[in-house]
């Protein structure tokens, strides 16, 4: 294939600015929390994606113990193995062709794909683009619960917060006990059962793509 937009010559888009990003995402295994990114025009070399890492590890006030990652020109060459040497960090490289070594990059990644990229008009300038992106994961990390997570969001397990969905639940059923079931987690009655509420809905930045919904009692 030539490109990604169809399949046969001469109708293809090649795989480059502007009809293309290149987009470095790093993630916390544990938490899924995207921890920081990188958009380049071209594919970045190994300098690009250190001085990345480099930075995101700045930000975060933290580095990693392991790095795992597919088997790229950029993750193999010899000055990215040399940083991670420096910054005492493990390489662990997902298998060649194997569908799920690398899974939870993977899933983040479709998300985006799936969440913003394909729900908007792909921006020519990278600071558009870099905008956009950072949209995107501060409403993954903050406002998206996730179903490997028991319903929590990424930012509430990496800072160890308690979940949106493990506070006193408002009971709209006014015959409802604490013991009555609900859906998981099971959670006790804030208040008096019986209450009214309203859920209200959002748009981070006004983004139609990255909705916030809230519940609040009346």
């Amino acid at each position: 294939m030539d490109g990604h937009w169809v399949p046969w010559s001469p109708n293809t888009l090649t795989q480059m600015h502007p009809y293309s990003w290149y987009v470095l995402v790093v993630i916390d295994h544990f938490s899924r929390r995207v921890m920081g990114f990188g958009v380049f025009e071209q594919q970045p070399t190994a300098g690009d994606v250190a001085s990345t890492l480099e930075q995101i590890c700045k930000e975060n006030d933290t580095k990693p113990k392991y790095l795992v990652s597919d088997q790229g020109v950029q993750f193999a060459a010899n000055e990215f193995r040399g940083w991670c040497h420096a910054n005492d960090i493990k390489q662990r490289f997902g298998a060649v062709g194997k569908h799920g070594s690398i899974a939870v990059t993977e899933r983040v990644i479709l998300t985006y794909k799936d969440g913003c990229t394909r729900r908007m008009l792909v921006p020519i300038s990278q600071n558009e683009m870099l905008r956009e992106t950072q949209l995107f994961f501060e409403w993954y990390n903050k406002h998206r619960p996730h179903m490997s997570l028991n319903g929590k969001t990424p930012n509430e397990v990496y800072f160890h917060r308690r979940a949106a969905n493990a506070k006193p639940r408002i009971e709209t059923r006014p015959l409802a006990k604490h013991s009555t079931p609900c859906a998981a987690p099971r959670i006790c009655i804030a208040g008096r059962a019986g209450a009214k509420g309203k859920v209200r809905l959002e748009f981070l930045d006004g983004r139609q793509h990255l909705p916030i919904i809230k519940v609040e009692r009346i």
